[in-house]
């Protein structure tokens, strides 16, 4: 499988000047995904670390050109001029797409593998029947624990979403069924740790 290192991630994110905030979030969500999948490998869990560092690294990489404004709360970013600037010339370019979509069209044709995994794992946000490996479940779990630079736990992590997206929660039935997803994922983790996940910070 052919991956970028994680240098030629941090170029990516230079290039395309993606917000500070939202690399930093990147970053944290790939140090906890790590330090979760190292584990579980020691464990006898069969788990590609390398894939799980760079597709956390670079799950949100396309995600300023999603945003309606990049100094939205809670964070309170001020970005740069450069940023706006790549921020609406992306947006231009990518109206109307998923950010895993916008990373598939860059670098589909280098890294096909990197943004397939980065699809189905959208696909699963969706989908909540498909059947995750390991490695996405640990990607989007991280996701869900990594709060800007911070790893809080994950039932704060979730009131914090539900009221922030509450507009865009229409079927609160399916919200359910989202966290208990979550909630077995982390269960799962557990099982086979032998602790209790909050150590993992």
């Amino acid at each position: 499988m052919k991956l970028p290192s994680v240098e030629e991630c941090n170029a990516l994110f230079n290039r395309y000047h993606v917000p500070k905030n939202i690399f930093t979030h990147c970053k944290k969500v790939s140090e906890l995904a790590v330090s979760i999948a190292e584990r579980l490998k020691k464990r006898g869990i069969g788990i590609n670390v390398e894939l799980v560092r760079i597709g956390a690294l670079m799950h949100d990489w396309m995600k300023a050109a999603t945003l309606e404004a990049l100094d939205r709360p809670p964070f309170s970013y001020k970005p740069t001029q450069q940023e706006i600037a790549a921020w609406k010339e992306l947006r231009a370019r990518f109206k109307g797409m998923h950010e895993s979509e916008i990373t598939h069209e860059l670098l589909k044709d280098k890294y096909p593998e990197l943004t397939a995994f980065l699809m189905h794992e959208r696909a699963i946000a969706h989908d909540l029947s498909i059947k995750r490996s390991w490695e996405e479940k640990i990607v989007h779990y991280a996701d869900w624990r990594a709060y800007g630079d911070k790893v809080i736990p994950l039932n704060e992590r979730m009131d914090d979403f539900f009221v922030r997206y509450r507009k865009k929660i229409t079927d609160l039935g399916r919200w359910e069924r989202v966290k208990q997803a979550e909630r077995k994922a982390e269960k799962e983790i557990e099982d086979v740790l032998g602790i209790p996940i909050a150590e993992l910070t």
